[in-house]
């Protein structure tokens, strides 16, 4: 499989992806946070083919992500805020 054949899989299957956003859960739960262990391996003598990465990291990591581009989530609000002043010269 070439390059270009490799990334029309990875296009693929961002594709899925979003396109089932609106049915995901927003936080993934127990058993897609477990499924992270698959990562957790010694590294091979010899690589796997780029297309087989590409399916192991959608498999393993994509139900594992939070759905922030999906309908259901309200995202959180980051940040602070600062004591309103006086403006100089009589102003409110």
């Amino acid at each position: 499989m070439d390059e270009l054949e490799i990334l029309q899989e990875a296009d693929r299957r961002a594709q899925d992806y979003i396109g089932g956003i609106e049915t995901r859960r927003v936080f993934p739960g127990t058993a897609e946070r477990a499924a992270l262990s698959g990562f957790l391996e010694d590294l091979p003598e010899v690589g796997l083919p780029a297309v087989d990465t590409v399916a192991l990291m959608d498999k393993l990591g994509s139900p594992a992500t939070v759905a922030s581009n999906g309908p259901n989530y309200f995202g959180f609000v980051i940040g602070a805020s600062w004591p309103p002043q006086r403006q100089q010269g009589g102003g409110p």
